[in-house]
């Protein structure tokens, strides 16, 4: 089976969740036997394969049309950095607009070029049931086409790794940028007193923010590691730490709060529908780090950390994933085997 892989922008520009998805799918799917090539931009001819797989929406309707003339399937990942956070009238506000211009000014061909004529691809794969309905009701994607797959977690993250050194506080991992709330929470791990660990790197369109989070560390309660991109070493930190937690509304994959499950330690995300849909009750949830709730809910959790509190669930590894996404891929081809 060949696949051809496509994203609307760089990954080297967004190493972050959705970044780690693709890839570890694709290096899934790979060791399942599939070959996966990308897309070529670049004017060079494109290959022929059996079937494409968007990650997000396509960029126009065009590559829907070039990809059937070719006799390829379709498959959508549906991405979201928000996690649904927006009030709900919105939603139905955008729905109605979307939908009545269609009908009304017969406007396909500029929903079309806007890479909203999702319906007719082939299979649609998302993170969760909230997202499942999510689509459905704003994109009137059918629920025969929609797949639920979880993300997965590197095997690294099953093995215990014995840390030498035990760091006596939280971890928060994520790039360092506006949305994820950094320079918000050190200041309150400073004013709470409570140790905070950041791991991360800084994004390159947020330098003047980055120099302030700089500004907020003192060594004691707000400390800065680094970028640590070699998994096993995030893994032993993981272990190292008391627990994991996430402080941004734009934290709605689960990536992060995976990989600490594994590890064995506790983890908190933002409450949002798209996290609860998936953890259930497994975890420990708060508020956005802009919140003034978020302090209660960050003390409530650094105690239940302290305290030797655990949460436990099934995960899946990445190559659980790729195993499920090959299996909507022969269901849409109609065969089995890569």
């Amino acid at each position: 089976m060949k696949v051809l892989f496509t994203v609307s922008y760089p990954l080297s520009w967004a190493k972050g969740g959705f970044t780690i998805q693709i890839e570890k799918t694709k290096e899934a799917l790979e060791a399942q036997g599939v070959s996966v090539e990308w897309v070529d931009f670049s004017g060079g001819t494109t290959p022929s394969a059996d079937l494409i797989h968007y990650w997000g929406p396509p960029p126009c309707d065009y590559m829907w049309n070039s990809a059937k003339a070719m006799g390829m399937k379709s498959v959508v990942t549906f991405l979201s950095p928000q996690g649904f956070f927006k009030p709900r009238y919105k939603d139905y506000l955008v729905r109605c607009v979307r939908n009545g211009v269609r009908r009304g000014l017969g406007a396909h061909r500029l929903f079309g070029r806007m890479g909203l004529g999702l319906e007719s691809a082939d299979s649609f794969i998302v993170l969760n049931e909230a997202e499942c309905r999510y689509v459905q009701f704003m994109y009137g994607w059918p629920a025969s086409k929609c797949h639920v797959i979880p993300e997965g977690v590197d095997d690294c993250f099953f093995q215990s790794h014995n840390p030498v050194n035990q760091l006596d506080g939280l971890l928060y991992p994520s790039y360092i940028c506006p949305r994820k709330n950094q320079v918000e929470v050190a200041r309150l791990a400073k004013k709470e007193k409570i140790r905070v660990y950041f791991a991360g790197g800084a994004q390159g369109e947020s330098p003047d923010y980055f120099a302030q989070f700089q500004q907020e560390l003192d060594g004691n309660h707000a400390i800065w590691l680094g970028e640590i991109t070699n998994r096993q070493q995030l893994a032993t930190l993981y272990q190292s730490t008391l627990g994991t937690f996430l402080a941004s509304d734009y934290d709605n994959q689960g990536i992060i709060l995976l990989e600490s499950l594994a590890c064995g330690k506790p983890v908190m995300g933002p409450d949002l529908p798209s996290l609860r849909s998936y953890f259930g009750d497994h975890i420990h949830y708060g508020p956005s780090a802009k919140s003034v709730a978020f302090a209660d809910a960050l003390n409530r959790f650094n105690q239940f950390c302290r305290s030797g509190g655990t949460q436990t669930m099934h995960i899946l590894s990445w190559g659980d994933v790729g195993r499920q996404v090959l299996d909507v891929y022969q269901k849409v081809l109609g065969r089995t085997g890569a």
